[in-house]
């Protein structure tokens, strides 16, 4: 492991070498990892994954690439990863999704009729009590 990694961790490289993820992260956490590294030895071939592991400041979410690690005969013995935190990321997505949720709410559950068009007029988003009024006005209309 790199320095960035025990920093992560906050470990030192000397207490956790030679360790299983059992002996490192909580039981669920463990058996992910685990299951990940057996894909990726079963595969023979490198894989990405989306794992999530547990810090003192709550879940870290790391898009991993998994690597088999070969030895001079070819022969695959082991994995290697690359981990990449995309935590801050998750965490914008999560609050733009929250954000989109509390508009579409407002919007559908307003008493007024709201429309969003192109600049040539094109209607691009209506809400259903724009559309309820349109639609009772091309009913006296018709």
């Amino acid at each position: 492991m790199n320095k960035q990694f025990e920093r992560t961790l906050r470990v030192r490289q000397e207490d956790i070498r030679g360790k299983t993820d059992a002996e490192v992260f909580a039981p669920g956490q463990a058996a992910a990892f685990r299951a990940n590294d057996l894909q990726v030895l079963k595969a023979g071939a490198s894989m990405e994954f989306e794992e999530v592991a547990v810090h003192e400041d709550g879940p870290h979410t790391s898009i991993v690439c998994k690597f088999p690690l070969l030895d001079a005969e070819g022969t695959v013995y082991a994995t290697g990863g690359i981990a990449t935190d995309i935590t801050q990321r998750k965490r914008v997505e999560e609050a733009l999704r929250r954000s989109e949720t509390r508009y579409r709410e407002l919007l559908d559950n307003t008493a007024y009729g709201i429309y969003h068009c192109a600049p040539d007029g094109q209607l691009l988003e209506v809400n259903p009590r724009w559309r309820a009024c349109s639609d009772t006005l091309q009913t006296k209309n018709s």
